[in-house]
């Protein structure tokens, strides 16, 4: 059985196409579990709604608050909800009707003695009212699906919450982290637990409508040089890199939870344990060794270390 987790907060606005579109899947065998992070508008009386009108397809999940982190709210619904598979679903997009019947047919071709997996797709980046922005997230935010590898995606994230499915294997092991306050991005510890202890599969199909409204927590950012050169130039740029940069090697420490699949990838994740003691040379050294690089800009990022 699928699990199809919604986390929500203050999401009236669109939440009902959203769960329409889920309800309207062309596969069956699913099951929507929402939780709701404390909404002070009416999302929880419209969750209600639907939870009534498919008792047996919506299941919400009551209990805590997190103070509208979406990325301790997606941890504790899967900590929560027993599966053999799982989806991350958005408050504010829309699935195509195909969405789980295409990914769940490629997953059980993968899906070899049930070890870690996680698939992921492309989507189409659409405005407020569904205009379409660009035909590919990929494309429009110069990412490479196919970077898979362990030094690849600790700095860099190839992957959106809302396009993934994994298994429960995959699950169990992205569960072994106690403490989430480390984390970057819930879907950002996915890849990374999945690249650690398994595979990745990029299913090269736009499925979902990303919608971009002014209350995205992270939305599609379109990948534009100029405003690269514009941070430089007013000294933005090197605190977001040295932020940024900070922030993901304390995602990927936490790493050290799972059980790798490759000696040379827990090696790298050892040696990033005392990252905060190193100086500049020995910071290099070690991204130097273990080929930790993004997509672009890679210079600048071994500059900021």
């Amino acid at each position: 059985m699928l699990a199809v987790l919604m986390a929500t907060y203050n999401g009236e606005k669109y939440i009902c196409q959203a769960i329409e579109s889920i309800m309207h899947q062309n596969y069956d065998d699913y099951c929507l579990y929402i939780h709701d992070d404390g909404s002070s508008d009416s999302t929880e009386e419209i969750i209600g709604e639907y939870e009534r009108e498919f008792p047996d397809k919506i299941k919400v999940i009551e209990g805590k608050t997190f103070q509208h982190s979406a990325n301790n709210n997606f941890m504790y619904m899967l900590s929560m909800v027993q599966a053999d598979w799982y989806m991350f679903a958005d408050q504010d997009d829309v699935w195509n009707s195909d969405k789980i019947e295409i990914m769940m047919q490629i997953a059980k071709k993968e899906n070899e003695n049930h070890a870690p997996v996680l698939l992921f797709s492309d989507m189409i980046v659409v405005g407020s009212d569904l205009h379409v922005i660009s035909d590919s997230f990929m494309s429009y935010c110069n990412i490479n699906p196919r970077r898979t590898k362990l030094n690849q995606v600790i700095s860099e994230n190839i992957a959106a919450g809302c396009t993934c499915l994994f298994n429960n294997s995959l699950a169990k092991q992205t569960l072994r982290l106690e403490n989430t306050s480390s984390l970057f991005h819930h879907d950002w510890w996915l890849v990374c637990v999945a690249s650690a202890t398994g595979k990745i599969v990029y299913v090269d199909k736009a499925l979902i409508k990303y919608r971009q409204h002014s209350n995205n927590e992270v939305g599609a950012k379109k990948d534009n040089y100029l405003d690269y050169v514009k941070n430089l130039f007013m000294g933005q740029q090197v605190k977001k890199s040295k932020d940024r940069t900070e922030r993901f090697v304390r995602q990927a420490i936490e790493l050290s939870c799972v059980d790798f699949l490759h000696e040379r990838d827990r090696e790298m994740i050892n040696s990033l344990k005392a990252f905060y003691d190193y100086g500049k040379i020995k910071r290099i050294s070690v991204f130097l060794k273990y080929g930790i690089k993004r997509s672009k800009r890679n210079i600048w990022m071994y500059l900021t270390l």
